[in-house]
């Protein structure tokens, strides 16, 4: 569905204005993910549930992952017109997933550390992990910013480029 997919493009380019605006402005934003994984924890069997997904977070950020190394592009796009029309769009697209994929797997094992140790402190999110990348290296967190921004861009066009299905 085409609004959907605008409304992810909207989501993971503010994402990528967000890390930039750390990387760059120093910016940094409010809110924490711990609350949430406390309320988990609260939960009988509470960190199983925690540790499964942060395990279900991390596996597909992998799968995530793989289908930017490879190349592989969501079923319902429209590859061949894409590429006759905006060649430009499916490298965009290989960019932003893998910087997607690569923030979802460090949220995926954060999540699952903090159900392991049951401290809802380990729990981290985008805003999180950003910070982390930021404590790390700067630049790295403006190429994962500029990554999750050719995301959101790319959402945007797949929105142009998704495959309609014709009602029978």
């Amino acid at each position: 569905d085409r609004s959907l997919t605008i409304a992810k493009a909207l989501a993971y380019g503010a994402i990528g204005v967000q890390a930039l605006a750390l990387a760059f402005l120093g910016d940094r934003p409010d809110g924490s993910p711990e609350a949430q994984a406390r309320t988990a924890l609260q939960l009988p069997l509470g960190s199983i549930l925690l540790v499964l997904i942060g395990l279900g977070v991390a596996i597909y950020g992998l799968t995530q992952l793989k289908m930017a190394w490879t190349a592989e592009f969501d079923e319902d796009i429209d590859t061949s017109l894409a590429r006759r029309e905006a060649s430009w769009i499916l490298p965009l697209g290989r960019i932003g997933t893998g910087a997607r994929a690569v923030v979802l797997v460090l949220m995926g094992v954060a999540l699952l550390r903090a159900g392991v140790s049951e401290r809802p402190t380990d729990a981290d999110g985008y805003r999180e992990i950003l910070l982390t990348i930021s404590s790390i290296n700067p630049w790295l967190l403006a190429a994962m910013g500029a990554g999750l921004l050719c995301f959101g861009l790319y959402q945007l066009c797949h929105a142009r480029y998704a495959k309609l299905a014709l009602p029978k």
